[in-house]
């Protein structure tokens, strides 16, 4: 099949949607399909998308750039050369929206399928839709997140405008000709939008098993990091921003200091800073930055316990890809979330880690002094968790459930 697939970020910029996508178009190349992709030029990471942006070739026209990612051929629609703030996305989102179509015809691209991933929050619903249509072929969007649900939970869309934002978003949705999402929970809000409930799919996200496995910490990773064989090591990886709280993390660390745990933040984000500020005096605590996917596993492999810290708001409305990451490197998990949480029941019923509120640092340092107790425990729960990775989220056998929707759309 010829496959295109259209998403804000694709390698080589570096988010968990960019590594999501890139991941699939290279299992897709893998499969045997013809594979090209619509995104725009890196901009996700200022400090780096610069320098990325030089690696690109010129396209036929000013307005975008080309680059070859594991044989498949990538167009980059060019945008602001950093995410930035509300001003720098919306004209990043614009870009995109106003380039696609133009880039179908001055590229003569073809395709049998077009797979587009939230975000953006609704543009990519009708981009998807727009493309398939300019191209015969069918249209499948994957929702990475609910952004119009996610901004209700957090009392930012008021009347009439929710009203009108969230009819606007079902009439996009029933459009398509398959919704994807990554979970069942998601698939439960996004259920009742659609006129034909065929359309939804669950199909979760995965890992690429060959870029992330087990690895031993050795002395020198030990000595990398600054910490020893006795310390206990709690690790996060990750975006820091407002779908993330890593309150109970950094309350337990304070409360914890002259004991010999040590813990690990690697990631950036707008909230940052603000946690740095908050630590400033604890040497047992490490602020990395951010650090390049190859590097987690360094980190994860000196970690007796890897976190997932959701901020409260986050209930349905996403599922981390970084689980699967974690599972994959054999690691037991520790994710702070609402008690609803799909994320948080599926580490716990699958008995690779535990789960505590994010608005409760107390049941946190509960469960965590627990389970400084209990090595043997958590090496049940890695492996746990990497058996899970090898039978089920693999990139192999997920792609494989996406292939075989396509030739069902297809016929």
């Amino acid at each position: 099949m010829r496959i295109l697939l259209y998403s804000l970020i694709f390698a080589p910029d570096v988010c968990a949607n960019a590594y999501m996508f890139s991941d699939m178009a290279k299992e897709m190349k893998h499969q045997g399909h013809t594979v090209t992709v619509i995104t725009t030029t890196p901009h996700y990471d200022g400090k780096i998308a610069a320098q990325k942006r030089k690696n690109l070739r010129p396209g036929k026209k000013s307005y975008y750039f080309k680059s070859i990612f594991e044989s498949s051929t990538v167009y980059h629609i060019d945008v602001p050369p950093k995410k930035g703030n509300r001003i720098d996305r919306v004209k990043t989102f614009y870009r995109l929206h106003k380039y696609a179509i133009k880039l179908v015809d001055d590229e003569s691209i073809q395709a049998d399928i077009v797979l587009a991933q939230t975000p953006p929050p609704i543009i990519a619903a009708v981009d998807c839709y727009r493309l398939a249509k300019k191209l015969g072929a069918k249209s499948v969007l994957v929702l990475q997140d609910l952004w119009v649900n996610s901004m209700i939970m957090k009392g930012k869309l008021k009347e009439p405008f929710r009203s009108m934002l969230l009819a606007y978003e079902s009439k996009q949705y029933n459009k398509l000709d398959a919704l994807c999402t990554i979970s069942s929970a998601m698939g439960n809000v996004v259920a009742p939008k659609l006129q034909k409930k065929d359309k939804l799919n669950v199909i979760p996200n995965f890992v690429d098993t060959t870029l992330y496995y087990p690895i031993d910490a050795t002395a020198e990773i030990r000595k990398k990091y600054g910490v020893s064989q006795n310390d206990f090591v709690i690790s996060y990886v990750g975006n820091i921003g407002n779908a993330q709280d890593l309150t109970p993390l950094l309350t337990y660390a304070k409360e914890h200091q002259n004991e010999n745990i040590k813990v690990l933040i690697a990631g950036n984000g707008t909230k940052e800073e603000y946690y740095k500020q908050m630590m400033v005096g604890i040497n047992s605590v490490k602020f990395l930055g951010y650090v390049p996917r190859e590097e987690t596993l360094q980190i994860n492999a000196v970690s007796d316990v890897c976190l997932v810290m959701l901020a409260k708001h986050v209930i349905e409305t996403s599922f981390p890809s970084k689980i699967y990451t974690i599972m994959a490197m054999g690691k037991p998990i520790l994710i702070t979330c609402e008690a609803r949480s799909a994320a948080g029941q599926f580490v716990e019923d699958n008995s690779i880690g535990w789960s505590a509120r994010t608005d409760n640092s107390n049941e946190f340092a509960q469960i965590m002094s627990e389970l400084k107790k209990r090595p043997q425990t958590l090496n049940t729960y890695g492996e746990n968790a990497l058996n899970l990775i090898k039978s089920t989220y693999s990139q192999d056998i997920v792609v494989g459930q996406y292939i075989e929707l396509f030739k069902r759309l297809i016929g």
